[in-house]
């Protein structure tokens, strides 16, 4: 007779609507609904950088959902681990994983957004995550950004690229009064090529990504 085997493919996915223009605080706690996929226990997995560009890792294990969203405070679960928040941006990166029973290790997709935490300081916060790192010169690139600051509701943000001059061509800051708060988009066609620094600025903080540029033929 015919031999029948089944193979049971186990596909690990999150999903989240996260909103990086959020501002969160000790009160609000930082809310993160997550939807997950995939029949089998799975870890999730937090990597938070803090300030001083140390990543920490935080976990929550056992989880049996599936298909289905679970709302997580990720203030809580920092604080649990004995750390704490200051005021601040905190790029973090969440995904799950899991060891099916012939041990194999499954990985989820993961999502990549930055926290930003106000601890009722002055100091403006900025939220930008860029996942282009390659582009042909004369590509569009959108970098969303938000800044948010206590006490000014109308920021005047730079919008700076290094190099600032190359081959004759010069790259001027772009500089634009913004809603605090308020989801922005910087979008160009105009930068130089090589290894190219796009840095929104203000108030003395700032956040930047490096772009490699290959020169259009």
């Amino acid at each position: 007779g015919m031999l029948k085997y089944t193979v049971n493919v186990i596909q690990l996915s999150i999903n989240t609507p996260f909103n990086d223009s959020q501002v969160f605080t000790k009160d609000t706690g930082i809310p993160i609904s997550i939807k997950f996929n995939g029949s089998i226990k799975k870890t999730l997995h937090f990597e938070v950088t803090h300030p001083n560009f140390n990543v920490k890792e935080y976990t929550v294990s056992e989880i049996t959902t599936d298909n289905s969203s679970v709302t997580y405070d990720i203030f809580k679960i920092i604080s649990d681990a004995g750390d704490s928040l200051s005021h601040g941006t905190y790029l973090t990166k969440i995904y799950t994983t899991a060891t099916t029973e012939n041990g194999n290790e499954l990985i989820s997709n993961s999502y990549i957004f930055d926290i930003m935490f106000n601890e009722g300081k002055t100091t403006p916060l900025i939220s930008s995550v860029c996942n282009i790192t390659s582009v042909t010169q004369g590509e569009q690139i959108n970098i969303p950004f938000t800044v948010f600051h206590t006490s000014n509701l109308n920021p005047e943000v730079t919008l700076s690229i290094e190099p600032s001059e190359q081959d004759g061509k010069t790259y001027l800051p772009d500089i634009r009064t913004i809603n605090s708060g308020i989801r922005q988009t910087w979008s160009t066609k105009s930068y130089p090529t090589g290894e190219v620094t796009f840095t929104i600025s203000y108030s003395g903080v700032k956040k930047s990504h490096i772009v490699n540029v290959t020169p259009s033929i």
